[in-house]
């Protein structure tokens, strides 16, 4: 019977050991809700940075000038036309004898082809031809420039004007702009004498082996045997047996001039 009450003591003792070294569990409270979820924080924002502190003392920075615009470029100014050529062709002729049957064939060929023959000479006055004809001399030498003429044509006659220096100088105006220089008869030898026809080159005038030949092949201007020479603006013909001719290459070369 002891023995037994000590067993039963010894077995309630290893109970109570056991029963403490397991761990106790704490039983939750019946119907306790979940906490309930936190919306999460917004991240802060960016503070703007602090503006630097300026130093009184130092001046505050000048404003940058805005740039000046560019000026609209001006329109351009149309080219001037050129102007037209003048149509007035001074018809030279010597006072103290002219030859008709040269001069009216190009008298009436620039009426024709619209040029204005302008009478001219030395002086004005009247001008004697062969055969009691005459003209009225309207306008001299010194009255032109060269580019107020379409050109300039002399007739045939005396050799009065050869060495006229004023006819001399408008037959080189007119030359050098490249316009209408022509002689015909004795007058071819007033171009020569003037410097338009050069040394070397060929021509035609009336041939006299006293008058003019002789000063032509002093001045080394060779004689083409033809009765008109045409060497580019400037024209010859030997008389009048070719005055329909020598008129007709002159309004020619006017015209090609005018074009």
């Amino acid at each position: 019977m002891k023995r037994m009450v000590i067993i039963i003591i010894a077995a309630l003792l290893i109970f109570a050991a056991c029963t403490a070294a397991a761990p106790q569990t704490a039983a939750e409270p019946q119907g306790q809700a979940e906490p309930a979820e936190q919306p999460a924080a917004d991240p802060p924002e960016d503070e703007p940075a602090p503006e630097p502190e300026l130093d009184e003392d130092e001046p505050e920075p000048e404003p940058e000038p805005e740039p000046e615009p560019e000026p609209e470029p001006e329109p351009e100014e149309p080219e001037p036309e050129p102007e037209p050529l003048p149509k007035k062709v001074a018809v030279v002729v010597c006072r103290d004898g002219y030859a008709p049957s040269e001069y009216h064939p190009v008298a009436n060929a620039l009426a024709a082809a619209g040029y204005e023959a302008v009478i001219t000479s030395d002086v004005p006055g009247t001008a004697d031809g062969f055969g009691q004809e005459t003209l009225e001399v309207t306008a001299t030498f010194g009255d032109f420039e060269g580019s107020d003429l379409a050109g300039v044509v002399i007739i045939g006659g005396s050799e009065s004007l050869w060495e006229d220096a004023e006819l001399h100088s408008l037959l080189n105006a007119v030359n050098d702009l490249g316009r209408v220089t022509a002689g015909i008869c004795l007058n071819s030898v007033t171009l020569a004498k003037a410097g338009v026809i050069e040394e070397g080159e060929s021509a035609c005038w009336a041939n006299h082996d006293t008058i003019t030949d002789p000063v032509m092949a002093e001045m080394g201007v060779k004689d083409s045997g033809q009765p008109v020479t045409v060497n580019g603006n400037v024209i010859t013909g030997n008389g009048p047996p070719a005055s329909d001719e020598f008129a007709a290459e002159i309004v020619k070369a006017l015209d090609a001039q005018t074009a």
